[in-house]
């Protein structure tokens, strides 16, 4: 069934990537990847992208977005512990032409297309977006990589991340189109594994938002870094769990089955 494409309108197939990890290959569908509308803000409770703003699902887009539901497992662990305080670490930013080159050097192992044109899923190039410049944006993904996803990669392996969205192109009120955020998955781990990742992202990282993302064949992380200001530990949507498309749990990490 076609789907809107977020940029030209147009109809288009929802695309099938094939990403090969350990000699294992994994295939990427609409029912691993179809909520990339996966904020609270801007999740629309259907797996369908782009999410429906402004009007109500057709009887297409609901029966599409059953068919790619995956129903939630069994809760077998829920972490509630608050995070430490949150801390925004400054950002240098160093200036790009418009438009940026793809190897352009955000930080010490990741380049600007390794979060935006070239991430599994999204693949969007970075333009003014969310009321922000070129270089605003750039600066975002400059300190998100630096502070977010160097740490990463040195507790859990460069080669272990898969980046499926960072920088993309959506309705405005998503953190991605500000280059704030990115969705991260541990292709070959299990939900408990990505889990304990999550607990160890919530207590060591200076992020703005954690979310531990059910709903998809493969559970992902979408964190976010605000370098304007991470919002405040107490937030009450500074770290969650999202079970489905749509629903939330807010101040707990769930490990479900």
């Amino acid at each position: 069934m076609s789907v809107n494409d977020p940029c030209s309108g147009e109809l288009v197939e929802p695309e099938t990537v094939y990403v090969v990890k350990d000699n294992v290959l994994y295939e990427y569908t609409e029912v691993d990847y179809g909520n990339l509308d996966d904020e609270e803000e801007s999740d629309d409770g259907l797996n369908i992208f782009p999410p429906v703003i402004g009007r109500l699902p057709t009887q297409a887009e609901i029966t599409k977005s059953q068919s790619l539901a995956v129903p939630p497992g069994v809760e077998i662990a829920a972490d509630a512990t608050l995070p430490p305080p949150a801390i925004t670490p400054p950002t240098a930013c160093i200036d790009v032409p418009d438009p940026p080159p793809d190897n352009f050097q955000l930080s010490t192992n990741f380049v600007l297309s390794d979060l935006s044109s070239k991430t599994v899923l999204s693949k969007n190039r970075v333009t003014a977006s969310g009321g922000l410049t070129v270089q605003e944006i750039v600066c975002n993904l400059q300190a998100h990589a630096q502070n977010i996803c160097e740490p990463l990669a040195a507790a859990y392996g460069r080669s272990n991340m898969t980046i499926t969205s960072g920088f993309r192109l959506g309705g405005g009120s998503s953190q991605h189109d500000k280059g704030q955020a990115t969705d991260i998955q541990f292709l070959g781990k299990s939900n408990t594994d990505v889990y304990n990742i999550a607990v160890w992202v919530r207590d060591n990282l200076p992020y703005d938002q954690l979310i531990y993302e059910l709903g998809g064949h493969f559970p992902w992380l979408h964190i976010s870094f605000n370098r304007n200001g991470n919002r405040p530990s107490s937030a009450s949507n500074k770290f969650g769990t999202r079970i489905s498309a749509g629903s939330y749990v807010w101040g707990s990490l769930n490990n479900i089955s």
